[in-house]
């Protein structure tokens, strides 16, 4: 993602799911992802935020050790981030905000691949919780940046 081989203009859509908080330059991709990006391209991604009250630091503090972070994101950071790179159109939301589901997020890397078992037990309250979701702060971000 920080030296993408491709020519300048050559996607409409680039999508990342929780990719960014992973690298070591993420200003240096958001560039790149600019550049490949035509006009009028958008991207949409998902990112690491944990700034929900519900998760303590000493669990932050484990997220990036235990999922190789290098960095979590606040929706400010990201928007600076994303505008330093040239977009100029950002719109972002806390997504998984709710005290339930931000633990079930944390219980879920601890247990690893059981969750995924568990996970249709519990998928129809998180949905329903989730859908009033108008908080400032949440588990993950979700963006969409358009390069106008």
């Amino acid at each position: 993602a920080e030296e993408i081989p491709y020519p300048d203009i050559s996607f409409d859509i680039i999508v990342s799911v929780c990719v960014f908080e992973h690298l070591y330059s993420d200003e240096k991709a958001f560039q790149e992802i600019f550049r490949v990006l035509t006009k009028n391209g958008i991207l949409l991604a998902t990112v690491d935020s944990l700034t929900s009250p519900n998760i303590t630091e000493k669990e932050k503090a484990w997220h990036k050790q235990k999922c190789y972070c290098k960095q979590l994101y606040t929706l400010l950071e990201l928007k600076d981030k994303l505008s330093h790179a040239g977009f100029k159109k950002i719109e972002t939301k806390y997504i998984i905000s709710h005290s339930f589901s931000s633990r079930w997020e944390l219980m879920s890397e601890k247990l690893g691949f059981i969750s995924f078992f568990l996970y249709p037990l519990v998928y129809i309250p998180i949905w329903l919780l989730e859908k009033k979701n108008n908080k400032n702060y949440g588990y993950k971000l979700f963006v969409k940046a358009i390069k106008e």
